[in-house]
């Protein structure tokens, strides 16, 4: 590093380093190789391999307060963003003042594609190295994110949203209607004119002017007072009856699970 080079309000490309901040401040180490060189005596296992300044984390507005201001100002212990750097990041670093001591990281750079290919429309808010992210694809119009490898997901696009675990268990939400499944085959349908529920065999839909329950063994009802059937005989119900109830579109959990491995495969 020289010391004849006027660094302050210039902005340097740097790498973040694989070391933690001894002051534990959160700072970054980071190389700039306009301003600094490798130093190649650093052979140790796990050691720094490059030479490098400590940079504050501008990425984020991030806050916490002191003890003092907590006690006097009654204020909240943190609040704001933040975005973690992982080391190998190329960052965009700028000095305050004449001191390598004052950089802060004020950008990022990348050199690679989108996951979709599509530069213009496709927004990648946010993915770690644990391969969870979130996006915005104006292409295709949906969206996404993605927890831990598709553990846990939320899709969208402008008829329905869904969320869905890894398990198999999703909540469809339409404009007109909401679905639920779950992985066992159960599942719960609303619409304006009916709700269904099917658990097993067994299944219940009520409409505007009828309640039909359907059991293969036994329909019990127990109340604290008496049960009234206006202007009806209950009978038995035909168990070689078919089930009327609305049918969830299942086609839509398998384009769901297709486009999870998708994104997972192209962003990971």
């Amino acid at each position: 590093m020289t010391n004849k080079e006027k660094i302050k309000n210039k902005f340097y490309e740097g790498i973040v380093l694989p070391v933690d901040d001894p002051l534990e401040k959160g700072r970054y180490l980071v190389h700039i190789p306009e301003l600094q060189f490798i130093d190649e005596s650093k052979t140790k296992p796990g050691a720094n391999a490059y030479n490098g300044v400590w940079c504050w984390n501008r990425l984020g507005n991030f806050s916490r307060y002191t003890d003092i201001e907590l006690r006097d100002q009654k204020k909240s212990n943190s609040f704001g963003t933040y975005i973690p750097l992982k080391p190998g990041t190329h960052v965009v670093v700028q000095f305050k003042e004449e001191d390598y001591n004052t950089g802060m990281i004020v950008g990022l750079v990348s050199y690679d594609k989108p996951p979709n290919n599509d530069r213009d429309n496709f927004y990648l808010m946010m993915a770690t190295d644990k391969s969870s992210w979130a996006f915005f694809d104006e292409t295709s119009e949906n969206f996404g994110l993605s927890f831990h490898r598709g553990r846990s997901n939320v899709w969208g696009d402008e008829e329905k949203v869904q969320i869905s675990k890894s398990t198999g268990t999703v909540a469809e939400i339409h404009d007109d209607k909401i679905t639920l499944f779950h992985h066992s085959g159960s599942y719960v349908y609303v619409d304006g004119n009916q709700i269904s529920l099917r658990i097993g065999g067994s299944y219940i839909k009520i409409d505007a002017n009828n309640i039909n329950i359907y059991a293969p063994n036994n329909i019990n009802i127990d109340s604290g007072s008496m049960v009234n059937v206006q202007d009806g005989i209950a009978n038995g119900a035909d168990p070689g009856q078919k089930s009327n109830i609305a049918q969830p579109s299942l086609d839509s959990v398998n384009r769901l699970n297709e486009r999870d491995e998708d994104m997972h495969e192209n962003i990971s």
